[in-house]
């Protein structure tokens, strides 16, 4: 009985600890689902900003009908012009759909972002409200699992934005967006009238206006799809501190993130 009694104790006290870490993982379960449900719920109201954009947007065809065919040459030019014409302008409605999605990405994420990170923000100094008026050590334990998750999921959420770029990222597909538009109307100006208007880039030797055949506007669709051909992502090198957020909730009572060991004296300092 005596062996067994240090044991019991053992035991129990593993039983205490279990029931406080599964008190512990219910309460950042329950949190982080709460989370995901609002995320969600923001991604769809602004999936639905973006949809009723694309719905506003008229159609990339050349008559602006999609029952109609999306790009049909008038003029008289040879049948292989025809088809690398049409092949041009089939790409540069890719392009217009490609760079289209990836700016409403960008924004669908950002707004999520930023709205997350306003609602976390408010809950975080909801809960140091109540535990500042008690102190971090008497404080609630609930109460201090909300506020360090709440603090710790708005500095990831306010400090996404600036990971991702996702306004460069957005503003980037945007401009690009708008001038594969600009060329496809131009394409589908030059296919009913053989006529183009002059290139505004003053670098650029040839003249369209003085060019008008089938393969110098091939050419300059060709250029102009290697000039907008990029890839218009990217990304940012900061990263969120969330220790020192913490460290002001708790009052001081969290360590900073880098201690500096203690210095060791050597022999010249003991002489």
């Amino acid at each position: 009985m005596k062996l067994a009694t240090p044991w019991r104790r053992r035991i129990l006290r593993v039983v205490l600890h279990g029931k406080r870490f599964l008190f512990h993982l219910m309460i950042v379960s329950l949190f982080l689902i709460g989370v995901w449900v609002t995320a969600l719920t923001l991604l769809h109201h602004a999936q639905g900003f973006t949809e009723q954009w694309r719905r506003d947007l008229p159609p990339v065809t050349c008559t602006g009908d999609k029952s109609k065919p999306d790009f049909y040459v008038a003029i008289q030019v040879s049948e292989p012009e025809k088809e690398r014409l049409t092949g041009q302008f089939q790409q540069v409605v890719n392009e217009v759909r490609h760079h289209f999605w990836m700016s409403s990405v960008f924004y669908e994420t950002q707004f999520v972002a930023k709205l997350m990170a306003a609602v976390l923000a408010a809950v975080a100094a909801i809960t140091l409200l109540f535990i500042t008026s008690v102190g971090w050590q008497k404080a609630n334990p609930f109460l201090q699992n909300i506020f360090v998750l709440a603090t710790a999921s708005a500095t990831l959420s306010a400090a996404i934005p600036s990971i991702l770029q996702q306004q460069q990222n957005m503003e980037s597909n945007i401009i690009a967006y708008r001038e594969y538009a600009s060329l496809a109307n131009e394409m589908c100006s030059y296919a009913v009238t053989g006529n183009v208007v002059a290139p505004t880039n003053v670098n650029q030797k040839a003249s369209l206006r003085e060019q008008n055949d089938a393969a110098s506007f091939i050419l300059h669709v060709d250029a102009e799809l290697k000039r907008l051909n990029n890839i218009e992502v990217h990304f940012g090198n900061e990263m969120p501190n969330f220790t020192e957020p913490l460290r002001q909730g708790s009052g001081g009572s969290l360590p900073t993130q880098n201690p500096q060991p203690s210095a060791i004296p050597t022999k010249s300092d003991s002489k």
